[in-house]
């Protein structure tokens, strides 16, 4: 193995908002994101619909009640044969869909390449 081109994969603070501070305007989830992001891993354990924004304004993730998302964007490579990466400094935020939760959190887990 060369090490010059050895990356490890390594993992942020998970980011979380509990049910109760999810409403119809966008809330921040945690912090902005301190490397390049290589996966997401969202996690709706509340018991509504809610919608994920990266600027707070537009509506870009679904995920449903329960219900989780994952990008992969290591799995995937750019036509110049780089990585594909969210930027650092990358933020999420968090609204309902249509009606509020009553319970759980939205959790947001953050993988991100490091060299050895």
């Amino acid at each position: 193995m060369n090490p010059i081109n050895s990356m490890l994969a390594r993992f942020e603070n998970i980011r979380s908002i509990a049910h109760g501070n999810i409403s119809g305007t966008y809330a921040l989830v945690g912090t902005a994101t301190n490397n390049p992001v290589r996966l997401i891993d969202i996690d709706n354990t509340t018991d509504a619909n809610i919608f994920i924004s990266f600027n707070g304004i537009d509506d870009k993730i679904f995920v449903a009640a329960n219900g989780f998302k994952i990008y992969d964007f290591a799995s995937n490579k750019s036509n110049q044969g780089g990585s594909l990466d969210l930027p650092a400094l990358t933020l999420f935020y968090v609204k309902q869909e249509s009606s509020a939760p009553t319970t759980g959190n939205v959790y947001i887990g953050i993988c991100y390449a490091s060299a050895v």
